[in-house]
């Protein structure tokens, strides 16, 4: 199943530093198609949600769970 990542658009956004010209001053966003996107969120919330009910996540990742990081 594909998840739509290859017809991501991926836009530079320049990052307000130094040069225009250097491409290190540019970082990327990429726009997925919204079936993608909502299906990506749906996805990884589930995944949360599971491995802190089967203590599977260490507490030491508590940034990656809502309302411990």
């Amino acid at each position: 199943m594909s998840l739509g990542m290859e017809k991501a658009v991926k836009c530079p956004v320049y990052k307000n530093e130094e040069k225009i010209s250097e491409p290190n001053n540019y970082g990327v966003v990429s726009l997925l198609p919204t079936f993608e996107y909502i299906f990506s969120i749906t996805l990884s919330t589930r995944l949360c949600v599971w491995l802190v009910k089967s203590n599977i996540m260490s507490r030491l990742q508590a940034g990656f769970v809502k309302k411990r990081g």
